[in-house]
């Protein structure tokens, strides 16, 4: 049986990747494009069984594609939800009005919600085979958050942790790190210390004064190796801190369930 196709339409990277990867897990297809005028020419060649769509894009906005849609036949039936980064009632009244079935708020938004939606207007995935699979993996609820710049090392340890059965998501910086952190509230973030823009120390400071976020489980992955770092990493509320000289990704996966062992216990 062939899986159920999604068309996400969004320029916002990383929650579109939050988005899509969360609805691969389902069991369903996920095809992204970045902008209003490429996810249109792409919904021309193809027949997904629902749209996501952004509103605020470049080249066109989801607004002049929902106009798009509604004038073209061959276009009309698909199903459309919108997950927009405005919940003011006249945008909602405009884009009930082009046909949508469902809208979300970015600002509220959490990839369950997306899925449950999903569900609510297009069904289950037709792909038990890789429920199946899902379910049989230890962990696979629980959600680790990478924060990591080197590309390589998140890459690597992406992988490995995917393959014990993890939901893994990465970012590749400090603010993008307390951004999806505040949208998903994963179970444990991997975090780096030396990255562009804001460092880790400034987002594990963030994240324990947070009470939404205060409780998610940190362990800092750093090249800062002098005890003074090592020390200020657990007064700012680190449960655990791997120095990157010492780093392979079975003492990674060791260090993440004695970590979450003791939490659960």
């Amino acid at each position: 049986m062939s899986k159920k196709i999604i068309l996400l339409v969004d320029d916002d990277p990383i929650l579109s990747e939050v988005v899509k990867n969360r609805i691969v897990e389902e069991g369903y297809v996920c095809i992204w494009e970045r902008d209003g005028k490429l996810g249109l020419d792409r919904l021309k060649t193809m027949t997904p069984h629902l749209l996501l769509l952004d509103i605020m894009m470049p080249n066109m906005n989801g607004y002049e594609v929902l106009e798009h849609i509604n004038a073209d036949p061959a276009l009309a039936s698909t199903p459309v939800m919108v997950i927009s980064n405005s919940g003011e009632p006249v945008e909602i009244q405009r884009i009930l009005k082009l046909g949508v079935r469902d809208f979300i708020v970015k600002a509220h938004f959490s990839p369950e919600e997306v899925i449950e939606k999903i569900k609510k207007i297009i069904g289950e995935s037709d792909d038990g085979q890789t429920k199946q699979k899902k379910s049989g993996k230890p962990h696979d609820k629980t959600t680790i958050l990478i924060a990591e710049d080197d590309t390589t090392l998140s890459e690597i340890a992406t992988d490995r942790l995917r393959h014990e059965g993890y939901q893994v998501y990465t970012v590749f910086d400090g603010a993008d790190a307390l951004r999806v952190a505040k949208t998903m509230k994963p179970d444990l973030i991997l975090l780096d210390i030396l990255m562009p823009g804001m460092n880790g120390f400034e987002v594990l400071e963030k994240l324990k004064s947070d009470p939404e976020l205060r409780d998610i489980v940190v362990i800092v992955f750093s090249n800062l190796a002098q005890d003074k770092d090592i020390a200020r990493g657990r007064q700012l509320g680190a449960a655990d801190y791997i120095v990157k000289s010492n780093f392979t990704p079975s003492l990674i996966v060791e260090h993440i369930e004695q970590v979450l062992s003791k939490q659960s216990s």
